[in-house]
């Protein structure tokens, strides 16, 4: 198991810190070490146990990696003849069907696809990996552009059984967040409002709570610093200006390294935050679909000191303007789309853009949506109207 995880972690980091030394042989070795890793984990006993975060970060990378796979084998122009042959010869190597179908099989090993009742109560690192794969499986689905799949996924994922199974923050922003854009897409604006409300709440209590306890830190930090500092001073005072003892402060200052601890935030804290941008973009949108719905006056705040100049835009009535403002801000808030299908090298048809793809069809949804409230302020007026009226404005 250890040889699995180190390697996972060797193309984790290899990918992380030199992106441009990525090869395509390369990627398909990280393709073998992660089916490995998968395999480990599964046919390890059920008394092992792993830090939850470490679970997580492996199905995160593997839909990252999965999704720089994709991205690079759809730039057929800087491919050379020879990679597109061992492309063609490997195609099932990070395939979109080969990745749903290890996620799905790691979530049924880990026993959380089985209705409520058939689910056992005993939480082991399996089944902590099957949910951590389920919320996978939803991005995979929504990237690429399969928003109904993701929706039956997530409609489970909202079981109270499977909800107390692990408690990580990024999971759980990770899901609503799925869920909210999921509704946005598919027009569903009051229930994705009533989502994404929620979610900006929680984000903004957990990210104060973390960032408390990552002060408290720095403060424990420098005050066991400045006690460091007196039993020095006290232990130097009959001769402070020995060169060597001098050395020796320089030296345990440098292995503190209280610089590091002044930037407070986890990686995963990080990503929380960077997903709570999308939502208050997300947010904005809908906000601007349906206006006359009541939202929260801390949320209403976080969207207007964000996206004030956008929002009115975004209400213009000249079409082009505010299509344009949705598609920017559209763009900037959904995930990282990413075509899904096989490439054709032989054909001379270049291959669409995933995320333009998609925000082309947001967008026909978009400029059908705005018709809506003159259509409505039409309905109110033919409302007051007799139909005696009526009648004679037909004629």
């Amino acid at each position: 198991m250890f040889f699995a995880l180190y390697k996972e972690l060797y193309f984790r980091h290899f990918h992380w810190r030199n992106p441009q030394d990525v090869t395509i042989y390369t990627r398909f070795d990280s393709w073998v070490a992660y089916s490995q890793v998968f395999k480990t984990l599964l046919d390890s006993s059920d008394d092992t146990i792993l830090p939850v975060e470490w679970l997580y970060d492996i199905i995160d990378e593997f839909i990252f990696q999965f999704q720089a796979f994709s991205n690079y084998k759809t730039e057929s122009e800087r491919l050379t003849d020879q990679e597109k042959q061992l492309l063609k010869d490997n195609e099932k190597t990070w395939n979109t069907a080969e990745m749903t179908k290890i996620l799905y099989q790691v979530a049924l090993k880990g026993g959380v696809v089985v209705k409520t009742d058939a689910m056992s109560k005993i939480v082991t690192m399996k089944k902590i990996l099957g949910y951590f794969a389920l919320v996978g499986l939803t991005k995979v689905q929504i990237l690429i552009g399969d928003h109904d799949s993701a929706i039956k996924i997530l409609h489970h994922l909202k079981m109270p059984s499977l909800r107390k199974i692990v408690r990580l923050n990024v999971c759980h922003v990770s899901v609503e967040y799925f869920r909210g854009f999921c509704q946005v897409v598919t027009g569903d604006f009051a229930s994705a409002l009533q989502t994404l409300a929620k979610l900006v709440m929680y984000v903004s209590v957990r990210v104060n709570i973390s960032r408390s306890l990552a002060y408290s830190l720095v403060s424990l930090t420098h005050s066991h610093i400045l006690v460091k500092f007196s039993r020095i001073f006290h232990d130097t005072t009959s001769n402070i200006f020995d060169p060597r003892k001098l050395e020796h402060h320089h030296r345990y200052i440098r292995r503190t390294n209280v610089h590091k601890a002044e930037r407070p935030y986890s990686h995963h804290t990080r990503s929380i935050l960077k997903r709570s941008d999308k939502v208050i973009g997300l947010l904005s949108i809908v906000h601007c679909m349906c206006p006359t719905i009541r939202m929260g006056n801390d949320v209403r705040e976080s969207i207007h000191q964000k996206m004030e100049s956008r929002l009115d835009k975004m209400r213009n009535k000249n079409d082009s303007i505010a299509l344009d403002v949705f598609e920017d801000v559209f763009e900037t808030s959904c995930p990282s789309f990413t075509n899904g299908s096989a490439v054709d090298y032989a054909s001379e048809t270049k291959t669409h853009d995933a995320t333009v793809h998609q925000t082309r069809i947001f967008l026909e949804l978009v400029r059908r949506r705005r018709q809506l409230p003159k259509i409505f302020s039409l309905l109110k007026l033919y409302k007051t109207l007799s139909l005696s009226k009526l009648v004679g404005l037909g004629m």
